[in-house]
C-alpha cells in the first residue's frame, strides 16, 4: 500500500497536458533531457549508496523529486522522495528501491512519450474541416 501523499500513477494527465500545450513542439526536448537527467540521478544515487555518501544521495534524490514534480511524473516523485527521505535519515538505500527508481524512470519516459503527441493538437479523429465554399 502506498504511503500517505504517494500516487500509484506513473504520470498526471492533466498536469502533464497542461505543460505539453504551454511547450508546443519542445515537449519532445523536454522528455528527451528529463530522462537523460534522470538516468544520471539514478547512476548517482546508485553510486552515492554504495559509497555511504548520503549527501549525495539525498541531493540527487531531491533534484530527481523536483524534476519529477515539474512534469507531474508522479510515481518517480514518490520513490525519490523515499529516497530523498531515507538518505537525510542516515539509512542504506535498498537495492530494490533502486531498481524501482530505473524502472520508473523508463515507464515515466514511455507515459510522457504516449501522451506528448496528443497534448495540445487537434484531435486526428476530430471533425473534418469545412469543405463548404
Amino acid at each position: 500500500m502506498a504511503e500517505r501523499g504517494e500516487s500509484h500513477e506513473t504520470l498526471s494527465a492533466v498536469h502533464f497536458a497542461k505543460l505539453a500545450d504551454s511547450l508546443g513542439d519542445a515537449v519532445h526536448e523536454v522528455i528527451a533531457e528529463f530522462h537523460a537527467l534522470a538516468v544520471t540521478g539514478a547512476l548517482e544515487i546508485e553510486r552515492a549508496s554504495a559509497a555511504a555518501d548520503h549527501d549525495v544521495a539525498r541531493g540527487a534524490a531531491h533534484r530527481l523529486r523536483g524534476s519529477s514534480m515539474t512534469l507531474g511524473v508522479e510515481r518517480l516523485r514518490d520513490i525519490s522522495a523515499k529516497i530523498e527521505r531515507d538518505a537525510a535519515a542516515g539509512e542504506d538505500i535498498s537495492c530494490e528501491l533502486i531498481e524501482a527508481l530505473r524502472q520508473e524512470i523508463a515507464a515515466a519516459r514511455d507515459a510522457m512519450l504516449v501522451a506528448a503527441p496528443a497534448a495540445g493538437r487537434p484531435d486526428p479523429t476530430g471533425p473534418p474541416a469545412s469543405s463548404a465554399a
